[in-house]
């Protein structure tokens, strides 16, 4: 789940033990009930299906800024994910303040964090993430 139009979630308990689902709250009914998308085409009000968990607020994204070159983010290990250093192509401000670093996650193939990989964007803020400033002249 990454988009909500409302800026909120609904989230279900999984069938299987995993991870909750969760499902972008569409629209407010006119009592108050978070309408979700239902596989039959409908919005239909997220407290009265199956496994709802509750809704939660997600976070919004105030402002995006480039980062000026040699900013990077160090990873350590974690689990069975190797070490791994990323360069930061952007900073995002969020709505409750918070800064993080945007890294590309997939710059060479065959290493951590994407094994596949493909190149891609992802937000870099993690306790185990250090951000590294340019080494100073």
């Amino acid at each position: 789940m990454r988009w909500s139009p409302t800026g909120w979630i609904a989230e279900f308990a999984s069938k299987d033990g995993g991870e909750p689902a969760r499902f972008g709250v569409e629209r407010w009914a006119a009592n108050g009930d978070a309408m979700i998308g239902h596989e039959s085409g409908r919005l239909v009000a997220a407290r009265k299906q199956p496994g709802f968990l509750g809704i939660h607020k997600l976070t919004g994204v105030v402002a995006v800024v480039p980062a000026a070159p040699g900013w990077t983010v160090e990873a350590d290990m974690f689990g069975d994910l190797m070490p791994f250093t990323a360069p930061i192509a952007a900073w995002v401000l969020t709505d409750d303040g918070v800064v993080q670093p945007i890294i590309d996650k997939g710059w060479e193939p065959g290493t951590n964090p994407d094994p596949r990989g493909s190149w891609a964007l992802q937000v870099g803020g993690s306790s185990r993430h250090h951000i590294v400033p340019p080494p100073t002249p």
